[in-house]
């Protein structure tokens, strides 16, 4: 019996889904697959023709997006929000449809998993909020367990316990309050500079190659010298009060945790650049 286990992205993606739309939603499953056991990762939602049929154009977009900063994961099965109690038929429908793509891409997989999430419409029925199953042609129960890696559990410890991070406004030692103003305001820069950042590589990934793609690869890879460096400077202004002190370790892991993406992303970056044979001056910075 293999031993299966859901991270809290799928889960935070799924409750997503709930919240912006009453009616039904299927995504896709991401994760990694060893001898005896199945991490699932992360998940994205599919387009759904009127006659029931997927999108793999769109779904092929999306895998080679992800593959290219996590090229570990792969098609795990499907999570399907249901809005009624009975197995809505169409999500054994596009089962079938994704259990024949991925027996094109790998000949050794069998199965898929089924991750089915009720919303709140179901809860007059009894049928269980969440359900998981393994599906080679028929539907069979499998036990999932929700878990969380340290970045995980550190980020929602964190929030569950301390939602206010306001420095102390009864400490007499206004040095360090300010001090621990200004680490948090230089914490949030990074991060919104760090997301921009990422917008800017979402978008260029979406793009079709232009003759302008050198310039904006050479722009992403100084600014990863950048991110790498504001890393060390929190590192040395780091505070010991103890509120902020969860917060910015908090933030820091969920920072180097995207960093460590983009440290992926700069090694197909250095490919380009080898293959546009993009040279540098004597000071190490991209012409």
């Amino acid at each position: 019996m293999e031993n299966i286990k859901l991270h809290t992205i799928p889960i935070l993606n799924a409750v997503d889904s709930i919240a912006r739309n009453s009616g039904s939603k299927i995504g896709v499953l991401l994760g990694t697959k060893e001898e005896n056991s199945v991490s699932i990762w992360n998940s994205f939602e599919l387009i759904i023709g009127d006659s029931l049929s997927v999108d793999f154009d769109f779904l092929q977009d999306r895998l080679e997006q992800f593959n290219s900063v996590f090229p570990n994961l792969k098609i795990i099965g499907i999570y399907s929000i249901e809005t009624s109690g009975k197995q809505d038929t169409k999500t054994i429908h596009i089962l079938n449809q994704l259990l024949h793509y991925k027996s094109l891409e790998d000949e050794s997989s069998s199965n898929l998993l089924l991750l089915v999430v009720r919303s709140a419409k179901c809860l007059d029925t009894d049928s269980p909020l969440v359900e998981s199953y393994y599906y080679n042609g028929s539907l069979v129960p499998v036990k999932i367990t929700a878990t969380a890696d340290e970045t995980e559990h550190a980020s929602i410890f964190t929030v569950t316990r301390k939602g206010n991070f306001e420095p102390n406004i009864k400490d007499n030692n206004s040095s360090s309050i300010t001090k621990s103003q200004k680490n948090n305001n230089e914490l949030l820069m990074a991060i919104e500079k760090l997301q921009l950042k990422m917008s800017d590589i979402i978008r260029f990934m979406d793009q079709r190659s232009t003759q302008n793609a050198d310039d904006t690869l050479i722009n992403i890879s100084n600014n990863l010298v950048y991110l790498a460096r504001k890393i060390h400077q929190f590192k040395r202004y780091y505070t010991a009060d103890h509120d902020n002190k969860q917060l910015s370790t908090s933030l820091f892991a969920l920072l180097t945790q995207e960093l460590g993406a983009l440290e992926n992303l700069k090694t197909q970056i250095s490919k380009n650049i080898v293959r546009y044979e993009i040279r540098t001056n004597a000071s190490g910075r991209f012409e």
